[in-house]
């Protein structure tokens, strides 16, 4: 038996004690009935399924978000494209922290702050994930930073481990250091 939805006017279908193959409901947007594990649930409890089944709900979210990109940063921080752009140009085109230029893909990251959801700049993504990693910490950063001083910004580099099949030993390469040049 099939679970008929609420009115259009309401957002999701009939309660369901589980969610299960035998369930069928029938999708508000292709018009399928599928069986109830094909939909989100939602709401209270999440006891509820949504009237799209997660086909076309993930079609309408891509498409969403392709119409216009930047309506999530104005959603979420109120930053308009021409606000982003600005704030792009301000910044000389890159990373607010490594200068690294825009790469052709992607955009970068609104930094913001998390408590008063202040925009502070643009990041790239590795130094937006960096800034996260640090918990936005300032003592941190400064720490890692005189660590860095002490013990020098060298990456140690190890070959593998070879063994002597014949003598059963292990040999053990001598350890190389090399120096990554960032451009600082």
């Amino acid at each position: 038996m099939a679970i008929k939805p609420y009115p259009k006017n309401r957002k999701y279908t009939k309660l369901l004690p589980e969610q299960t193959l035998e369930h069928q409901v029938v999708c508000k947007t292709c018009g399928e009935k599928k069986a109830s594990m094909e939909f989100y649930l939602q709401g209270a409890g999440r006891k509820r399924v949504r009237g799209s089944c997660k086909k076309c709900f993930a079609k309408k979210s891509r498409d969403r978000g392709r119409a216009n990109p930047f309506s999530v940063m104005e959603r979420h921080f109120g930053l308009t494209e021409t606000d982003y752009y600005a704030l792009l140009e301000k910044q000389g085109g890159c990373c607010g922290i490594c200068r690294a230029p825009k790469n052709i893909n992607r955009r970068f990251v609104v930094d913001h702050n998390h408590e008063t959801k202040k925009v502070r700049g643009l990041l790239c993504d590795r130094c937006n994930k960096g800034l996260g990693l640090f918990r936005d910490n300032r003592d941190l950063l400064v720490k890692a930073g005189a660590y860095l001083e002490i013990n020098g910004s060298y990456a140690q580099v190890r070959e593998p481990t070879r063994y002597n099949i014949k003598e059963h030993t292990r040999t053990t390469p001598q350890r190389k250091f090399v120096r990554y040049d960032y451009g600082d």
